[in-house]
C-alpha cells in the first residue's frame, strides 16, 4: 500500500478544499460576483491562493512534483479507460509497464524508478490522484454483469438456498449457457474497436495447450475398488459444471483404479475435461483442486452426481450424502 503521510503536530496546513471548488470561486471573483476578501472569508480559502489563481500565476502543489505532467497523466488515464471499454481492463502492473515504455520511448531516465519501471506505490498513488475516473471494476465488469444477468437469475432459481454465486461456479454457469446466449452477450459486452492494432489479427493468438491423460500414483496401496459400470451412454448427458464420479487408473494399470469426484469443464463424444475435487474423511466435504485437471475417456465416467449441496465459507462443497469417491 502507498505510504500514508501523517502531518506532524504544529506543522503548517495545506489546502483542504477541492480543485472544483476553488475554480468555481475564482470564476465568481472574475465575474465580479464576489470580492477577493469576501470569497476568502466565505469559503475558507487563503487570499494568496485566490489572488494567484485569479491572475493566472502557476501554483505548484506542495511536496515532490509528479514525474509525468498533468497532460501526460490525463492521456494515460484516457487510454486506460479505452482499454477497459474494449474489454481489456488493466491492472496496476500493466499501468507501470505502460509508463516505463513511454519513458523509454521519450529517452527519459527517472533515477527513483528501478530500470525506469515505477513501483507499486507509484501506481496506487496515480490511481488515487485520478479517483474521479470510472473504476476498472465498473468499467469492465459492469457491462459483463449486465450481459450475464440472466445466468445469475437462473442460478438463483435453481439454487434458492444459496445467497451468493461462488467465483468457482459462475464461470461454469456462463460456459454452460454460452451456446444459447452468445448473441445477447455480444450486444452487451463492448467489442474491440476496429482501430485497435490487434483487431482482426489472429497471428499472435495463443493456441490452447492440449490436456494430457492423467497419470497418478495412489497415496496408499492400490487395490481394485470394484467395477465401475458407466451410466453415461451419450455425451449429451453431460453438462458443463456437472459433478461426476470418474475412474483414474493407477500406474497405467488397466485393472486398478480409483474413483474421484470431478466437475465437467467441457466434453465431446469420446473425452471429458474435468477438474478434480479432494475428498475429506467423511466423503461429504470436497475441495476444488484448481490445478488438478485432466482429460478422461467418456467410458471412464461412472456416475453423474445428483445430490444437493451447499457452499461453505471455506470454499468447499458440502454434500448432503457421502459420495462413492476415493480419499
Amino acid at each position: 500500500m502507498p505510504r500514508t503521510y501523517k502531518r506532524p503536530k504544529g506543522a503548517r496546513t495545506y489546502q483542504n478544499y477541492s480543485g472544483d471548488l476553488i475554480d468555481k470561486v475564482v470564476q465568481s471573483i472574475k465575474d465580479k460576483e464576489l470580492s477577493l476578501t469576501k470569497a476568502a472569508s466565505q469559503y475558507g480559502i487563503g487570499k494568496g491562493a485566490l489572488f494567484n489563481r485569479v491572475h493566472g500565476k502557476t501554483v505548484l502543489s506542495p511536496g515532490r512534483q509528479t514525474i509525468l505532467s498533468p497532460v501526460e497523466e490525463a492521456l494515460i488515464v484516457k487510454r486506460t479507460l479505452q482499454c477497459s471499454d474494449y474489454g481489456f481492463p488493466l491492472q496496476p502492473m500493466d499501468l507501470r509497464i505502460i509508463v516505463k515504455s513511454y519513458l523509454d520511448s521519450e529517452g527519459r531516465t527517472i533515477p527513483m524508478f528501478s530500470l525506469n519501471l515505477p513501483g507499486p506505490d507509484w501506481a496506487l498513488s496515480f490511481i488515487k490522484r485520478h479517483n474521479k475516473t470510472q473504476p476498472l471494476d465498473v468499467a469492465f465488469f459492469g457491462p459483463m454483469k449486465k450481459a450475464w444477468k440472466h445466468v445469475l437469475e437462473e442460478f438463483k432459481v435453481e439454487n434458492p438456498s444459496l445467497s451468493i454465486v461462488n467465483k468457482h461456479v459462475f464461470p461454469k454457469q456462463v460456459h454452460q449457457q454460452a451456446a444459447g446466449t452468445l448473441s445477447k452477450v455480444q450486444k452487451e459486452v463492448p467489442s474491440p474497436s476496429s482501430g485497435t492494432p490487434t483487431a482482426g489479427n489472429t497471428s499472435d493468438k495463443v493456441k490452447p495447450t492440449p490436456t494430457k491423460k492423467l497419470k497418478t500414483t495412489a497415496r496408499i496401496s492400490a487395490t481394485d475398488e470394484g467395477s465401475c459400470t458407466s451410466t453415461i451412454t451419450k455425451s449429451s448427458a453431460l453438462k458443463v459444471g456437472s459433478f461426476v464420479i470418474t475412474k483414474v487408473y493407477v500406474n497405467n494399470s488397466s485393472d486398478k483404479h480409483r474413483k474421484y469426484l470431478a466437475t465437467v469443464e467441457q466434453s465431446d463424444e469420446t473425452e471429458v475435461s474435468v477438474t478434480f475435487l479432494h475428498a475429506s474423511e467423511s466423503k461429504t466435504v470436497f475441495t476444488v483442486a484448481k490445478d488438478d485437471t485432466a482429460s478422461v475417456e467418456m467410458k471412464d465416467i461412472c456416475e453423474i452426481i445428483d445430490v444437493s449441496y451447499k457452499f461453505n465459507s471455506r470454499e468447499q462443497y458440502v454434500f448432503n450424502a457421502a459420495l462413492d469417491a476415493s480419499l
